[in-house]
């Protein structure tokens, strides 16, 4: 089946670990689509909010609308801290895209058309590598700022905390 533009909202908001903070908000109807009352009202609000959802530009949303390949790149790109750098790259699509096939988050979906929806599969595989992917992470304040990749801190280590060792197992009770 394919994923919604809703529940890929909501699988983004879990994967950043916002669940409870979305689940305690009030909706106010930032897309004209999005019933207030709706399940998916308050991921969809949060993410608005956050700046990783635009919608259509139109004022809409699309809650029932399937998620392509470029909509979920982009939310997950924001999701990893790199959108500064998709930005710098050309923004929405291509630049998410090139930055999300730079991080292998598309490995394994090579031959899939982006432009197209996004089956359930498809979407673990980019969920899974977006997890292990080293984030950009935000170093400095004022005009001090700069962004700096840090290797082996991921959605994983800082949202989950699971981390990866390497090593051999000598003795198991």
């Amino acid at each position: 089946a394919n994923v919604t533009r809703a529940q890929f909202a909501q699988i983004m908001i879990n994967i950043m670990c916002l669940k409870d903070a979305a689940a305690s908000m009030t909706p106010h109807g930032v897309f004209t689509d999005v019933k207030k009352d709706a399940w998916y009202a308050a991921p969809v609000e949060m993410g608005s909010k956050m700046g990783a959802i635009n919608g259509y530009g139109d004022g809409k949303f699309g809650p029932e609308d399937n998620v392509t390949g470029e909509q979920a790149a982009k939310l997950m790109i924001y999701a990893t801290g790199w959108d500064v750098k998709a930005i710098d790259r050309g923004g929405y699509p291509a630049g998410y895209v090139a930055v999300a096939q730079e991080n292998d988050m598309l490995l394994g979906l090579e031959s899939l058309d982006l432009t197209q929806p996004m089956k359930r599969g498809q979407v673990a595989i980019l969920l899974v590598n977006s997890l292990k992917a080293d984030m950009l992470q935000k170093v400095g304040s004022g005009t001090k700022v700069e962004y700096v990749e840090k290797e082996g801190v991921n959605l994983l280590s800082t949202k989950h905390d699971v981390y990866r060792f390497d090593g051999v197992v000598t003795q198991n009770d």
